[in-house]
């Protein structure tokens, strides 16, 4: 997002943790952007602003089985339910 903007942010490191990554912003030892679902309503977030961007991102999502399993009724039915939910999901978002 930044980089369709012309702007390049330095980023120093890389942190996968969010509860890691809000304290940081906390103690004014950084900024980031996160999901909304990081934003949970029991996170403490006294301190934090929160600047919601109205941007349509794009994303893949794969789903991935091993070839001797696609035989497996079990996993026929999960990959199928999957695939439709995620079909639904994004009839809905677009």
């Amino acid at each position: 997002m930044c980089r369709e903007n012309l702007f390049d942010p330095d980023v120093v490191s890389e942190i996968h943790s969010y509860d890691a990554i809000k304290s940081l912003v906390k103690s004014q030892l950084g900024i980031s952007i996160l999901p909304s679902l990081a934003l949970t309503a029991g996170t403490d977030m006294n301190g934090i602003f929160i600047h919601d961007f109205d941007i349509k991102s794009k994303r893949q999502i794969y789903l991935l089985e091993r070839k001797p399993q696609k035989r497996i009724p079990a996993i026929k039915i999960v990959s199928q339910m999957i695939t439709d939910q995620a079909t639904a999901v994004l009839k809905n978002f677009n």
